[in-house]
């Protein structure tokens, strides 16, 4: 009989096939799963996944609690964590654009809602986030809570006292990604899920991403990570990021 395998956390950020998932032990020195990563078309996919393995946390890298009037406390405090890299957090989309079927609706609903528009950017994400909200609940957080991997990184980095890092998409910021990583979490954990087979259509930052969600999400069940913002939005969801 195989040995039963420890309780685990998970980090979940979109990518080209959908949706990546990378489940690490609860608790850091514990056996890794065989099959760490995990990539779905939907988000109802990765939940079930989620549930299946019996995940105590998971940190989802997708806007989930929107607010009535286009502002998050937890937009700027997370941009003060960035610093230099603010700019890799754009504002969340107000709730009112939820269910803009065209970038042009949603910057008209916006403008009324905020009074500012909203980016393409922003806009092409929605598709995703009402992926979230159809399938999860209110009281399936804080288990599932909004997280930022750059500001995970940011954390990382502080705690660490490295430089502030450079840009994901050039090799320096990969590297320096990496090894944050493996420092937190432990080489043979960061490059086994790297290295796993993901020819369905998840790219190795967007990996990165995910083992820095499921980090806070490790933070979240020891009780070290820190939520930023308050509030809920007019559906329940909490207007947080968790660190």
């Amino acid at each position: 009989m195989a040995p039963e395998l420890p309780p685990c956390v998970v980090g979940v950020d979109g990518c080209r096939a959908g949706w990546v998932a990378v489940a690490l032990p609860a608790e850091s020195g514990q056996p890794l799963r065989p099959a760490p990563v995990f990539v779905a078309k939907s988000f109802r996919e990765t939940r079930r996944w989620c549930d299946e393995i019996g995940a105590l946390a998971v940190g989802v890298d997708m806007p989930i609690g929107l607010p009535a009037n286009g502002q998050r406390d937890s937009d700027g405090l997370a941009r003060r964590r960035l610093g230099p890299r603010r700019s890799s957090f754009f504002p969340t989309p107000a709730h009112a654009v939820l269910g803009a079927e065209s970038w042009d609706e949603a910057l008209a609903l916006s403008r009324q809602a905020s009074g500012k528009g909203i980016s393409k950017q922003a806009f092409n994400l929605m598709p995703k986030v009402r992926q979230i909200r159809s399938v999860i609940r209110p009281a399936d957080q804080p288990r599932f809570s909004e997280v930022h991997p750059e500001t995970s990184f940011a954390v990382m980095a502080a705690q660490a006292g490295v430089a502030p890092l450079q840009p994901k998409k050039m090799s320096e910021g990969k590297r320096q990604r990496q090894g944050l990583l493996a420092s937190e979490l432990g080489e043979v954990v960061a490059q086994a899920a790297l290295n796993h087979d993901r020819a369905a259509g998840a790219s190795d930052e967007d990996v990165l991403d995910a083992l820095a969600a499921a980090w806070t999400a490790r933070r979240m069940v020891s009780g070290e990570a820190e939520v930023l913002g308050v509030g809920i939005d007019p559906d329940g969801f909490a207007l947080t990021v968790t660190v």
